[in-house]
């Protein structure tokens, strides 16, 4: 959460501390400007993390980063069921 606080910061051209993430029982967190106390609806973050790595990303549209490690074994063909 920190980390995604600090690249909201980044993306507005503010600190850090300005942002809080909000935590919904179903469905992502917001984000929230603590100055203004309102849900930034423009401003989309996505937080993966996996064996030690982080990502995030923070955009102006809904977007998703995902890490995976070879570490892992996946079941590619359970995976690919899952798409339609």
């Amino acid at each position: 959460r920190f980390l995604a606080r600090e690249a909201i910061g980044r993306f507005h051209h503010k600190p850090w501390h300005s942002f809080y993430l909000s935590a919904p029982e179903n469905g992502a967190p917001k984000v929230i400007d603590q100055h203004v106390g309102d849900e930034l609806d423009t401003t989309f973050i996505s937080i993966s993390h996996t064996d030690g790595w982080v990502a995030c990303t923070v955009s102006e549209k809904a977007v998703g980063v995902d890490v995976q490690s070879r570490n892992k074994p996946r079941d590619i063909a359970g995976l690919s069921q899952m798409i339609d």
